[in-house]
């Protein structure tokens, strides 16, 4: 018999100054949350752009979501278009060492 994961599956980071690729993509994910519990600021963007090209997350960037100290940001699957949730994603903190936290559900 196979087995499955259990969801969600938690991603506890550290991240830097330096884009990352945070999470794969994953074609069967409902959703993701992430969490800063950190002092600094982190943004996080799809891996991809619209053009096919690759993309790095920047803080207070074009086609980046920036995500305050104690911030959360929800991406439910149904109610994003073009299958958001399921893409990679890539993240970067404002300062070194920052602990982020994604939920893959």
């Amino acid at each position: 018999m196979g087995m499955t994961a259990l969801l969600p599956l938690t991603y506890a980071l550290t991240l830097t100054t330096s884009s990352v690729q945070i999470l794969p993509a994953n074609p069967t994910r409902k959703g993701v949350a992430f969490s800063n519990p950190g002092p600094n600021s982190v943004a996080v963007c799809p891996a991809v752009g619209n053009a096919g090209q690759a993309v790095a997350a920047v803080i207070n960037g074009a086609g980046s979501i920036t995500i305050l100290p104690g911030g959360l940001l929800l991406v439910p699957q149904n109610t994003w278009p073009d299958a958001v949730a399921t893409c990679a994603w890539n993240a970067i903190a404002s300062g070194g060492s920052t602990p982020f936290t994604a939920w893959e559900f």
